[in-house]
């Protein structure tokens, strides 16, 4: 399940490369080199942090978006990736 801390933690450093990926039906939240590698091997990319960073309005100065809009991204994704099959 794709949580609003998920979302979270895409967006607390915007100089990482994360993604937030599927495998096996749970979500995780790598750095991009780490995919396709080990346990994230065969997983499902479902988005990166520069891909939230225009979805989510995040304030001046601060690091996260609200807790509503990080909820209502987090059940956007997870309602595409049942679309998926993922």
């Amino acid at each position: 399940m794709i949580t609003s801390d998920h979302v979270r933690e895409l967006l607390a450093d915007p100089d990482e490369d994360l993604v937030l990926v599927v495998v096996e039906g749970r979500a995780h939240v790598v750095p991009r080199p780490e995919l396709g590698t080990g346990r994230y091997g065969g997983g499902l990319e479902v988005a990166s942090a520069a891909d939230l960073a225009d979805l989510v309005p995040v304030p001046e100065g601060a690091r996260e978006g609200g807790d509503e809009e990080l909820r209502q991204v987090a059940a956007a994704l997870e309602a595409e990736v049942n679309r998926l099959g993922g």
